[in-house]
């Protein structure tokens, strides 16, 4: 019997450990979806706004840590983290909502991470079409904004 231990990446494939085979692109997908509906789990407990100024002792804020580490990730992962993004953006808990709809609004665009590529949330649109219709002005605003972003409103490549 053979045994095939692999090692995942951040949505970047897989890696054979120890010089073993190395899984089909197509066994990749339920991994990093599953990875993506993670990710995007921890964004539930993320604060929002965003915060309005750096902190005066100028440490980054352990908690903006998690949350620029957890964007970094969800870029990565792109349609799969799009997906679980579009998923979540109709759960029931507001604070989901709320941090999902910010999460597409930073990964669209540039100006949270001008480094930072932006990603085509396009898949998104149905999801964010539906969220204009719920309870939560904070909600309806950034979909809004997020939908605007997809229409052209803001420039450059989208990855």
């Amino acid at each position: 019997m053979v045994r095939r231990r692999l090692v995942v990446t951040t949505g970047m494939g897989l890696l054979a450990a120890c010089g073993l085979m190395v899984a089909e692109a197509s066994d990749l997908r339920p991994l990093l979806q599953s990875q993506a509906v993670q990710l995007v789990e921890q964004l539930r407990t993320l604060p929002t706004p965003l915060p309005a100024a750096p902190r005066s002792d100028g440490r980054i804020d352990p908690v903006e840590e998690r949350r620029r580490e957890v964007y970094r990730q969800l870029r990565e992962l792109r349609g799969d983290a799009v997906a679980a993004l579009a998923t979540a953006l109709g759960d029931a808990d507001v604070s989901m909502r709320r941090n999902v709809a910010l999460a597409l609004n930073v990964l669209a665009s540039t100006w949270f991470e001008p480094s930072q590529p932006r990603l085509d949330i396009r898949a998104c649109l149905p999801a964010l079409r539906r969220a204009l219709t719920g309870s939560s002005a904070d909600v309806r605003r950034s979909a809004q904004r997020a939908i605007d972003r997809i229409e052209g409103q803001q420039k450059g490549p989208a990855v």
